[in-house]
């Protein structure tokens, strides 16, 4: 179901390929294959609603980045910490209308790196 939701409803018929931030790091957008970045949210350092323990919030609600539809009717909201390498990111993302952080969606944001060419010189 999860990947239905991430794939079909919230990523318009197009799989999800990661988040870009902006470059001050308070607000980002979700990627998705052959489409332009949507899906907006604000980022922020808050509480965490899962275990009370401080996370990255990634606030769809917010309202000039944020998504109306994903933030202010469904409620989602993703919570993000350090992995267990440099610039992995756990995540679970969550959605109000379905359960909220009780019935959340694992995933993992690793950094992009550069492409590597199949013909090395």
């Amino acid at each position: 179901m999860s990947a239905f939701i991430t794939n079909v409803l919230f990523g318009p018929l197009a799989k999800w390929r990661g988040k870009s931030m902006d470059s001050s790091g308070h607000f980002g957008k979700n990627r998705f294959a052959g489409l332009p970045d949507t899906r907006g949210f604000r980022v922020k350092a808050e509480t965490s609603q899962l275990d009370g323990r401080e996370a990255l919030v990634l606030d769809y609600s917010h309202a000039r980045h944020g998504d109306p539809l994903w933030g202010r009717v469904l409620f989602m909201r993703d919570e993000l910490r350090q992995g267990p390498a440099p610039g992995v990111l756990l995540g679970l993302g969550a959605m109000g209308a379905t359960g909220g952080m009780w019935n959340c969606a694992p995933f993992v944001l690793v950094p992009e790196m550069p492409e590597v060419s199949d013909n090395p010189r």
